[in-house]
């Protein structure tokens, strides 16, 4: 065979090696594995099988999503054996390789996320493993500096590109887009409501950011860009009408400390007229709960629960969020079309996001159309035993025997009566 038909082939190769590899990577299912949940997809939903099942899953493992440089570095290979240019693979071609990989699994990881689950997903275990060190040492910024240049240094080594003309690309680029929003800033946008309907216009208005009325107008295009990124970073979040932010109880002690816990009533008639029961405030009080702390806390945990399932595809809500005194519940509404199964294979992911040692998950909550995840608190509370005395359950139960056993999950009392329980005497 000649060197020239030779080479046509080695071209194909590679070609159809690159198409392979970039299918499994784009239709790469978690579920299809047996790595991450006890009832994996039979048949795979690989479009490559179960080869495509086993090469993504090892690929996104190590690479996360810089694993789509592979199909890429393979495609350059085939159009240069087609071209019979040099695909010789050098010291300095390899080290540039893994320079590459490095540095995007890294840059990945670390992109616009905290949560170690989201970064070993998106990053692999190179990415998660190498921007933990750079963040370790030369922080947030200095990290994606490095990766940065690194990305750039590996482009002269593997593909023999000058940078120089790129610097100068990105420039034009920037150039043509300042133009073009300078542009954009002269055009008179007619007003909303000879574009839309009346009915549409309140859902409109919903959008429309309004700053607060101590601050000062933005003078520029670039104040008004800080403004929107400092919103962004305290947790300013833009909602549709039809999403509302979860619905947080906390239990909270309901004693008044000039009630009587024990009253005539409440305990019945006694032998001697003179004697009067204890009060109940010689017990101890339950000590005020830092309410708007733990609010945030919530809030923050409900709304990584959202990111971290929004990363696995699936769209959920979380509409309800009960705190009890050892355990907090979070209830979940899922998309239409969203399989429960899919949420309860991830529990284990779900709980490395919220840094919780194990979680609960009850698919559904009886009598709702929720999926409950419960969550071990960080700090168990301490149950009073005023706390649970001075409740309405207690004080409104008619019954000489009552007991006061405790709190549930959500933090409401729990009582019992003695009088139904002869065997427990």
């Amino acid at each position: 065979m000649k060197n020239r038909y030779l080479q046509e082939v080695i071209g194909i190769i590679f070609l159809a090696i690159a198409v392979l590899v970039f299918l499994s990577l784009v239709s790469y299912t978690p579920q299809d594995l047996s790595w991450y949940t006890t009832h994996p997809n039979v048949p795979v939903k690989n479009a490559i099988n179960i080869f495509g099942t086993y090469l993504s899953g090892v690929l996104y493992f190590v690479f996360g999503h810089a694993s789509f440089l592979i199909p890429l570095i393979l495609f350059i290979f085939s159009m240069n054996w087609f071209k019979k240019m040099d695909v010789s693979m050098g010291l300095s071609r390899i080290i540039g390789l893994v320079i590459a990989f490095v540095s995007f699994s890294s840059f990945f990881s670390i992109f616009m996320t905290e949560v170690n689950a989201v970064r070993f997903y998106r990053g692999g275990i190179i990415g998660l493993v190498f921007s933990d060190f750079l963040i370790n040492y030369f922080g947030k910024t200095g990290a994606y500096i490095i990766v940065t240049s690194l990305g750039l240094l590996s482009l002269p080594l593997v593909a023999e590109i000058s940078i120089i003309p790129l610097f100068s690309l990105i420039k034009q680029a920037v150039f043509l887009i300042t133009k073009l929003i300078s542009k954009i800033g002269k055009v008179r946008l007619p007003k909303i409501s000879k574009i839309f309907p009346p009915k549409f216009q309140e859902r409109i208005k919903i959008f429309t950011i309004k700053p607060p009325v101590s601050a000062s107008k933005p003078k520029s295009k670039l104040s008004e860009l800080v403004v929107k990124e400092e919103k962004k970073a305290s947790g300013f979040r833009i909602t549709d009408s039809n999403i509302t932010e979860p619905k947080i109880q906390i239990a909270k002690p309901e004693v008044k400390t000039k009630e009587k816990a024990f009253t005539k009533e409440s305990a019945g008639q006694i032998d001697s007229e003179d004697y009067v029961l204890p009060s109940i405030d010689l017990l101890n009080s339950p000590p005020p709960l830092p309410i708007r702390q733990i609010e945030g806390d919530l809030e923050t945990s409900a709304h990584i629960l959202e990111d971290t399932l929004s990363d696995f595809g699936i769209s959920v809500k979380v509409s309800n969020v009960e705190r009890g005194p050892v355990i907090t519940r979070y209830e979940l509404e899922p998309a239409p079309g969203v399989k429960i199964q899919r949420i309860v294979t991830l529990s284990d992911d779900i709980s490395l996001a919220l840094k919780a040692a194990s979680i609960r998950i009850v698919a559904p909550i009886p009598g709702k159309s929720a999926v409950g995840i419960e969550v071990p608190n960080g700090k168990s509370s301490f149950v009073y035993l005023k706390d649970v005395l001075g409740g309405l359950e207690f004080q409104k139960n008619k019954s000489k025997l009552t007991l006061a056993l405790g709190k549930d999950i959500s933090g409401k009392p729990v009582i019992a009566d003695l009088g139904e329980m002869p065997h427990l005497l």
